[in-house]
């Protein structure tokens, strides 16, 4: 593909309702995805529940939880500002 072909396709890609039509499209599957994560995370509970019992459904929660707390650390740790003077000092 040449400079001009690519060019062109950049041009296409931007011009009229593309950026709308996609906006459009990805409301509509974050909408999708919500209503999926509704819907499971309230039968799933009900169905570890009946099959395994409340031993089990309170290993599953103590789990969850703490991926929950090593996101928020992941994230916490993320914002701090890396200081160059600090971490290559010598000896």
């Amino acid at each position: 593909m040449n400079r001009l072909q690519g060019q062109n396709r950049r041009r296409r890609r931007m011009s009229g309702n593309y950026g709308m039509k996609r906006g459009f499209i990805t409301f509509w599957l974050a909408f999708l995805n919500q209503i999926i994560t509704i819907a499971l995370g309230s039968s799933c509970p009900r169905l570890v529940l009946v099959s395994f019992g409340s031993e089990v459904n309170g290993l599953v929660n103590s789990i969850t939880q703490i991926f929950v707390y090593f996101s928020f650390w992941r994230r916490a740790w993320a914002r701090l500002p890396f200081r160059r003077s600090m971490a290559c000092r010598p000896g």
